[in-house]
């Protein structure tokens, strides 16, 4: 790890990242040998470990994938098989819930934790599990989660479902669990007393200095975020308000959240995340009601039962068949006839009263995919051509052989775009990230250097230094009327992208 010479605005846990290299350790081990790495004369230990680092960030980011893929799972059972098939249609149409999904930053890792909670709290009405779930979430990764578990909680104090002695009872050993994890782990690699999410919390809100960062209108989450991640899907998670009552919770829970996450004058589509299932399960609701030729009635879906737990108070629970009667199992609607089934509409709801309507909703909710698909398919093309720095540094290790004396600076934008740790593939070399460098006698200790084209003209890099190559970025889509000016001849996916030169890589004339 590189945290203390370059520790960036807020301290960060080190739990998931640990997660991770125990989990990805026997691979690690093994890596070096089944490269035929490890045993070659002219691979010296230190080459063999450089070059297995780049296949363990993929197989790093595929284990996070996996705790993801399982959460999306675990929740959408819950939904019930029509739902839950939905569900997995719209998720894997989507572009952004997927890339998300296996990068390693706090939010993915809370997502993998926060998932099994909702489920618990909104579809199984266990909310001791729930609080567990929660805990973990936001004490340890991320602590925006409370705006999102927050109002359902509320909701059942004031109702009377949940007693507060119950909740402080459950909520307070979790709480110092976490808590105690957190700090012990992380001051330990910090090198000081910190609780890492805590200083996040005061960092953005109470300090506001997240503002600095850039900031954006109180709406832009409904008007701009959501709707590139949602895409065609959106439309029908509103709809399910009306065609599915179930889903209420879920699109209810998701709207409070994202609402109260748009006080934060600093704004970015990862922070309200969590949120995407919650819509995609409403979609899906929406969809199974319409397939279904019904239109959930409140009437008809038995309500949670309530038991009493030992301490006397009233919790919110389902039983099994409960559940089922809920989620519209199959086995269940065939065998009871108090379950909503599948043989007559009545059973299960109101019907559509127009054949037309429903034909057309049904072939809306097809296409939707289809077009979900298709613009998640540009989306995938635009995204990799964002990771400039990436390309720059891998470029910089076949421009040079590695046993030459590099110190290479990165810029901000390179470490952002793609210059990780996993990149940095030859030891003898010296990769340095500091920011704030300015003048140009800055840059004297470094041999090379990756900057921005902008910057490195000001500063004056490119009157002293050589540039060897340059890479480019996206920079948006060109219009019907540019391609039409350019000519259909010869038409490819890379002329539907406007892109421009992010970054210069600079060589030192002496070197």
């Amino acid at each position: 790890y590189d945290h203390k010479e370059f520790p960036g605005p807020v301290p960060r846990t080190f739990l998931g990242p640990l997660a991770l290299a125990a989990a990805a350790a026997p691979t690690r081990l093994l890596l070096p040998a089944a490269l035929g790495l490890s045993g070659a004369v002219d691979q010296p230990e230190a080459a063999a470990v450089g070059h297995s680092r780049l296949p363990m960030l993929f197989i790093v980011r595929a284990l996070l994938a996996a705790a993801v893929a399982w959460s999306l799972a675990d929740f959408a059972q819950s939904l019930g098989p029509a739902a839950a098939s939905w569900f997995v249609a719209i998720s894997a149409s989507q572009f952004h819930l997927l890339f998300y999904a296996s990068r390693t930053l706090p939010n993915t890792f809370a997502m993998a934790l926060a998932l099994p909670g909702l489920r618990a709290l909104l579809l199984d009405g266990d909310w001791r599990s729930c609080v567990r779930w929660a805990g973990l979430a936001g004490l340890l990764f991320r602590s925006e989660l409370g705006l999102l578990f927050g109002p359902p909680a509320v909701y059942l104090l004031a109702t009377g479902r949940l007693r507060p002695t119950d909740a402080v009872r459950t909520a307070a050993p979790v709480a110092v669990g976490c808590a105690a994890l957190t700090v012990a782990v992380d001051s330990v690699f910090w090198g000081r007393l910190v609780w890492p999410e805590l200083s996040v919390l005061l960092f953005n809100t109470w300090q506001n200095k997240s503002s600095l960062w850039g900031t954006q209108p109180f709406l832009w989450y409904f008007y701009s975020a959501l709707p590139r991640c949602l895409l065609f899907s959106a439309p029908l998670a509103l709809a399910s308000a009306k065609l599915a009552p179930r889903a209420r919770p879920l699109l209810a829970s998701a709207v409070v959240f994202v609402l109260a996450y748009s006080c934060l004058p600093h704004k970015e589509l990862r922070f309200v995340l969590y949120s995407v299932p919650l819509f995609n399960a409403s979609a899906a609701c929406a969809c199974d009601a319409i397939f279904s030729n019904r239109r959930d009635s409140p009437r008809e879906r038995s309500p949670p039962e309530k038991s009493v737990d030992k301490a006397g108070g009233e919790s919110i629970v389902t039983s099994t068949e409960s559940r089922r009667r809920i989620t519209g199992n199959r086995a269940s609607a065939e065998s009871s006839p108090d379950c909503p089934g599948r043989e007559s509409p009545k059973a299960q709801g109101e019907s559509w009263e127009s054949p037309l309507l429903m034909t057309v909703g049904r072939v809306f909710c097809l296409g939707h995919l289809l077009g979900n698909a298709g613009a998640a398919g540009l989306l995938a093309l635009a995204a990799a051509w964002n990771y400039p720095g990436g390309e720059a540094v891998s470029l910089l290790h076949t421009y040079l052989h590695s046993s030459a004396s590099v110190h290479v600076h990165l810029c901000n934008l390179a470490a952002q775009t793609g210059a990780s740790r996993f990149l940095q593939l030859h030891d003898a070399w010296i990769y340095n990230k500091t920011e704030g460098l300015n003048l140009l006698t800055d840059y004297r200790p470094f041999s090379h250097v990756i900057a921005e084209p902008e910057f490195a003209d000001a500063v004056g890099l490119t009157r002293t230094c050589r540039t060897i190559g340059a890479v480019s970025a996206f920079d948006g889509f060109n219009g019907f009327k540019d391609l039409l000016a350019e000519g259909f001849s010869g038409l490819c996916w890379h002329r539907l992208l406007r892109l421009r030169t992010a970054l210069l890589m600079l060589e030192k004339p002496h070197v």
